[in-house]
C-alpha cells in the first residue's frame, strides 16, 4: 500500500521562536511584551528546578510575579489532571514548560486544555545545555 499524499495535516507552529544566547535572560521582557503581567505557572521536572528552576522562579518573583511551581516526572494522564489541578487553583496568564519532553508535554496539553498561553523552554535553552532557542506558543 502506497502512502496517501492528499491527506490533509493540522500543524500549530509556535507564535514566537527566539534564538541566541541569552534567550532565558529574557524571559520576563517576553513575558511582558506577551502582555503577562502578573500569575505564571511553570511545569518542569525535578533536576531541572534544582539547576536552574530556582533560578527563574526567584527572577519571576523579582519581577513581581505569582509563581505556581508543579512537578512533572512523567507524561502520563494522572500528571495531567494533577497540572491541570494546580492551573486551575493558579489562575495563570501564561504557562511556562520548563526542560525536557515530559514536563513540556504536560504543559502543552494542561495549557490547551485550559484556553492559557504556553512557552516552551527546552532543557537545551538553560544554561547548563549551552541555550540556542526557545519556543513560545
Amino acid at each position: 500500500m502506497g502512502m496517501r499524499t492528499n491527506a490533509a495535516h493540522y500543524m500549530q507552529l509556535p507564535r514566537d521562536i527566539l534564538i541566541g544566547r541569552g534567550v532565558l535572560g529574557r524571559l520576563i521582557e517576553v513575558c511582558r511584551r506577551l502582555g503577562f503581567h502578573t500569575a505564571i505557572a511553570v511545569l518542569t521536572g525535578a533536576r531541572v528546578y534544582e539547576i536552574v528552576g530556582r533560578t527563574i522562579i526567584k527572577d519571576l518573583h523579582r519581577a513581581k510575579y505569582t509563581v505556581d511551581v508543579s512537578f512533572v516526572e512523567e507524561a502520563n494522564m494522572q500528571a495531567l489532571a494533577q497540572a491541570r489541578t494546580h492551573i486551575q487553583a493558579a489562575e495563570p496568564q501564561v504557562i511556562l514548560g520548563v526542560g525536557g519532553g515530559s514536563a513540556i508535554d504536560v504543559a502543552k496539553l494542561a495549557a490547551t486544555a485550559e484556553a492559557i498561553p504556553f512557552i516552551s523552554i527546552p532543557h537545551r535553552c538553560l544554561p547548563r545545555w549551552h541555550c540556542k532557542s526557545a519556543r513560545l506558543h
